[in-house]
């Protein structure tokens, strides 16, 4: 980063996305500790007659969301820093016009891209692991409270879904970070193609053999050998939403 000048403005970004981070787990954990004062029901996280365990509980609820939150800041770190590597091999490709030196300067652009995102590829897998876990024990919750008849007030809901619902949000946002990495990655080849150097040449041979050579190298970022794309979280954001609505409709009945 440092050698691409690209180090200042990955300062930036990842303090940006470390203030949305904090802010997701002071949402978790205000929501968490206003549940336990505030709700009415043991299942939305009301306090029980036991000051110890519920102690313990926000502890743990508290540790748990500090080790997830940093999981997902650490996440878009590197996917920030994935994304301007590739914006900044684009505008030095621009500047020298060197074609032959950009092949070279790709092979480890995109060896860095699968190395990262294998690393990443079993950390990503933990945290979807956490969100399947937690919308499970929340299915299970709301089916529960409709055979037992009890009522659901909106206060109850809201801070409920307030500690249950970012943890989820935040690995959506992580896993766009990564699909961003592979669009950035895919709309480079066309801009590359687009590109008008002084040439006498009309059809430049060595930037097609580029453009090529970046389209058959399949870059982006890939989890346990899936290539993470936006269309593929958009089906995932669509089922989350779809999913959620039947579930929370049941509250409304």
């Amino acid at each position: 980063a440092a050698e691409c000048d690209f180090l200042d403005e990955w300062r930036k970004l990842s303090r940006l996305r470390l203030l949305q981070i904090c802010g997701g787990f002071v949402l978790m954990l205000s929501s968490r500790t206003s549940a336990l004062l505030l709700t009415s029901h043991p299942s939305h996280g009301k306090y029980t007659q036991d000051l110890a365990q519920d102690v313990v509980t926000i502890t743990a609820f508290a540790a748990m969301a500090v080790c997830f939150c940093a999981a997902c800041y650490c996440t878009l770190h590197i996917t920030a820093g994935l994304e301007l590597a590739v914006d900044s091999f684009a505008v030095r490709c621009f500047k020298t016009a060197d074609m032959e030196a950009a092949v070279l300067e790709w092979n480890v652009v995109q060896a860095t891209l699968r190395q990262t995102s294998c690393k990443l590829s079993e950390f990503l897998a933990v945290l979807a692991s956490s969100c399947i876990i937690s919308m499970i024990l929340f299915a299970y919750q709301v089916v529960s409270l409709s055979l037992s008849g009890h009522g659901t007030a909106l206060l109850d809901l809201g801070l409920w879904l307030g500690w249950l619902y970012p943890p989820v949000l935040l690995f959506l946002y992580s896993l766009t970070s990564a699909a961003a990495v592979t669009e950035k990655v895919d709309r480079l080849a066309p801009l590359v193609n687009s590109w008008a150097f002084k040439s006498d040449e009309v059809l430049d041979e060595s930037r097609q053999y580029l453009v090529q050579y970046i389209l058959q190298s399949r870059a982006g970022f890939y989890t346990r050998g899936i290539r993470v794309s936006a269309s593929n979280v958009q089906k995932i954001c669509y089922y989350f939403a779809a999913g959620s609505f039947g579930l929370l409709a049941n509250f409304w009945q």
